[in-house]
């Protein structure tokens, strides 16, 4: 409300209302201490601006009685209709050259609400804090009912006339008995203006049926003059049953006992069905020998005082319940300063539950007592510093500590906020777990870093765009940098040539989700030797905060891939021989032959006994060396390949086995037994064939004196056959296992027939077929040979 044209009426309504000049009223003190309460702030005034001045009416946490009417907030205040605000004053150039801003009052909030007696805005009823903050609704509407109970009280205080005859509206004869009292009888007369704000009453005690009530009185719970009858009956009906109890015991005290004073607060029922609190004083007139005769009284709407209170409980019940929930410690110290200004210690006021839990201290051995005393601890660590300087700053701070005193062993993330220059809130959590869990990270952290950097295989982290992220010591060795020049660097600088290849394949694996395992690829990096690497590549999880790339793992090959190459030279020159042996030597070897067996078929009777002798030897020679040409052309051929390969049925290829064998096993008197499961296994027919009789035909061949007994048995192993050869020959002894699988290693004595190329072709065969090959150890009652081929 502008003051422009009005500011005479107002200094006039402050003159009736008596305001002018500094004073305090005690019946405001309550209010400014509730609203100082609940909207948690340390200094809350009721204040009267005069023509240059401004006086404090009631304050709490402020020792000025006022002000210069030119420093003051409410000079602001009382211009508006509404809660006036201010959260920072010190940003606002109206405010913060104020000495209470830039001086040691030091004041940074100020809400405040007008108050008006009779329109005329006399002052305020304000709240200021230390601290730069806001102020909500509930706190709003907190002060707005505040300044119209200071209105109230004000406005009561304004004379009235009282009148020498019967009020012409009712003419009741407790009216103008009650009106010449107050004219007549000054003790009368100083409580009805101490008391008399919401209605008075006046009650004859020997006609108890009859009470008079002021229209003031019936209109604070909504009724006008004519609706409410003068009688005791509506009070003692629309009051609270537990409160009329109430009431009557004090009545009944009071006309007992003058001594007694007569005063509660009480609830009555408004018209509208709210609840209307009062507070009810009375004073028995009694005649010259003590009877009472009558009682007279006052009441005082205090709702708005009561829902202020209620406010307040709800909000201390409300941070009680924070403070029991909340799992961080919380605690609230006041400053101890000395002469010199400065926060010298702290005192325990108040810790919540689960500070009491963390520090393992009870509540009575803390509160009231010394932190020095206390936790001594606080002041060898430099705590105590931290909570020195945001106390005499009025500055927040915080901080970690790892706190070794006193019996605890803990992290703490602490935070230190002052509530004023008195008081400072103490919040930490113990962080101790997530410490030991950082450190037992970094921990694993170098030893993984340890491990990526010993092994040899390379590790690379790039994105989509071919940039390195990170990559190990052995990646970095590759392209001749340290680590820390290598990270952040594009691809396509050290490896230009296949820049684009990369990256096409990067973004396929990260497009389909889809890894990418041994591929194998030439290595061109600019600063390092050139190679082979086989590499695998993998989408890169989000939860390494990298984004999208992948991590690619290289192995470097050159040496194997070099190897590999001079294999195929080898290979190739051995397909050589092999055409060589197949058609150059087996030339000579059928002339030798047919020459040997003209010459004993038709000239036999012309040659000696030992020249017949030596041309059978010479046959027999020749036949060995065609078998050993046939044998070695077999060997060397081009190795299978996995798409030749097919199922093959082993029960009916050990029968054909067995079939072709039967003239060897009847001349040996040989027995072979065969118990194979009716499975297929991924093999070619012919070579698997070769392979059984190699085998079969060894267990006859390498035979004791005892006739053969050779075993063929099969069994699943998951999914494999395992198929084993065993049989009662001579045997071979432990050492000489490996020889036997070389080319041309004769394991066995001279003596018995053999090239040195069945077992070895046994192995490539089996090994081809992606199976194993190998003698048992452990068998010494012969031979045992087990093989394990796939089941299809």
């Amino acid at each position: 409300m502008p003051l422009v044209g009005l500011e005479s009426a107002r200094l006039k309504k402050l003159d009736e209302l008596g305001l002018t000049g500094p004073a305090v009223d005690t019946q405001l003190q309550p209010i400014v201490a509730l609203l100082a309460r609940s909207i948690d702030v340390p200094i809350a005034l009721v204040t009267i601006i005069g023509e240059n001045s401004q006086w404090f009416r009631a304050k709490i946490g402020l020792e000025l009685d006022g002000t210069p009417r030119d420093e003051a907030f409410c000079n602001h205040c009382i211009r508006q209709d509404n809660v006036f605000v201010v959260s920072d004053a010190t940003r606002d150039p109206r405010f913060s050259h104020f000495p209470t801003v830039a001086g040691d009052t030091a004041v940074r909030f100020y809400a405040g609400a007008p108050i008006f007696v009779d329109g005329a805005a006399v002052g305020s009823v304000c709240v200021l804090d230390r601290k730069v903050r806001d102020i909500n609704v509930a706190e709003r509407k907190q002060l707005q009912d505040a300044a119209a109970v200071i209105a109230d009280i004000m406005e009561a205080a304004l004379p009235r006339p009282v009148a020498n005859a019967p009020s012409p509206n009712t003419g009741h004869y407790l009216e103008a008995e009650f009106q010449e009292l107050i004219r007549s009888d000054s003790d009368a007369f100083r409580f009805f203006q101490e008391s008399s704000l919401d209605g008075v009453w006046y009650w004859d005690l020997e006609n108890p049926e009859s009470e008079w009530l002021s229209p003031r009185f019936k209109e604070v719970f909504g009724y006008e003059d004519h609706e409410m009858e003068n009688s005791p009956r509506w009070w003692q009906q629309a009051i609270h049953p537990d409160d009329l109890v109430t009431a009557m015991r004090n009545f009944e005290e009071h006309r007992d006992d003058p001594r007694k004073p007569y005063i509660q607060d009480v609830r009555y029922r408004h018209r509208d069905g709210s609840t209307v609190w009062i507070r009810c004083r009375g004073l028995i007139i009694r005649d010259s020998t003590g009877k009472p005769r009558r009682m007279f009284g006052a009441h005082t709407d205090i709702t708005a005082l009561k829902n202020l209170e209620r406010s307040a409980t709800e909000r201390a019940s409300l941070v009680s319940a924070i403070l029991d929930a909340a799992d961080e410690g919380i605690m609230l110290f006041e400053g101890v300063w000395n002469g010199e200004g400065q926060v010298e210690d702290l005192v325990f006021r108040e810790a919540n539950p689960a500070s009491l839990g963390i520090t393992g201290r009870s509540r009575d051995e803390l509160i009231g007592e010394r932190l020095s005393k206390a936790f001594p601890g606080n002041f060898e660590t430099g705590i105590f510093l931290h909570y020195k300087r945001a106390l005499e700053t009025m500055e927040s701070v915080q901080f970690e500590i790892h706190y070794q005193y006193e019996g605890l062993d803990h992290w703490f993330m602490v935070r230190a906020a002052p509530s004023s220059k008195r008081l400072l809130v103490v919040t930490f959590v113990d962080i101790s777990a997530l410490k030991r869990a950082n450190v037992e990270l970094e921990r694993r952290g170098a030893e993984m870093r340890f491990i990526l950097d010993t092994i040899p295989v390379r590790v690379w982290l790039k994105d989509l765009e071919g940039k390195i992220l990170r990559l190990n010591k052995a990646a970095a060795d590759s392209v001749s940098l340290p680590v820390d020049e290598v990270e952040g660097v594009s691809t396509s600088e050290l490896m230009p040539d296949s820049f684009e290849r990369y990256l096409i394949e990067d973004r396929r694996v990260v497009e389909t989700g889809e890894p990418i395992r041994g591929l194998l690829e030439r290595f061109d990096a600019i600063e390092s030797h050139k190679g082979w690497v086989r590499t695998d590549k993998y989408p890169l999880p989000e939860e390494l905060g990298h984004g999208q790339g992948v991590i690619v793992v290289s192995v470097d090959v050159t040496s194997e891939q070099t190897a590999l190459n001079n294999l195929e030279i080898a290979n190739s020159s051995l397909k050589q021989f092999a055409s060589l042996a197949s058609h150059d030597l087996q030339a000579p070897l059928r002339q030798i032959t047919f020459l040997a067996d003209f010459l004993v078929e038709d000239h036999a009777d012309e040659m000696s006994e030992e020249a017949v002798e030596t041309l059978l030897r010479i046959q027999k020679v020749v036949g060995t060396m065609r078998t050993l040409v046939r044998d070695l052309l077999s060997f060397s051929s081009d190795p299978i390949s996995q798409d030749r390969l097919e199922p093959v049925p082993v029960r009916e290829l050990l029968k054909a086995v067995a079939q072709e064998l039967e003239p060897d096993l009847s001349e040996l008197q040989a027995e072979l037994s065969v118990k194979l499961p009716a499975v297929k296994v991924l093999a070619t027919n012919t070579i698997l064939r070769q392979v059984m009789l190699n085998l079969i035909g060894n267990s006859l061949k390498f035979r004791s004196e005892a006739a053969p007994i050779v075993a063929v048995k099969g069994r699943k192993l998951g999914s494999m056959l395992e198929i084993v050869v065993e049989d009662n020959g001579i045997g071979l002894k432990p050492e000489l296992h490996d020889t036997a699988f070389r080319l041309f290693g004769r394991a066995h004595h001279k003596a018995v027939s053999g090239n040195g190329i069945g077992l070895a072709f046994c192995r490539k065969a089996v090994t081809a077929f992606g199976g194993t090959i190998y003698i048992d150890p452990d068998y010494s009652k012969g031979c045992r040979i087990i093989m394990s081929l796939a089941l299809v």
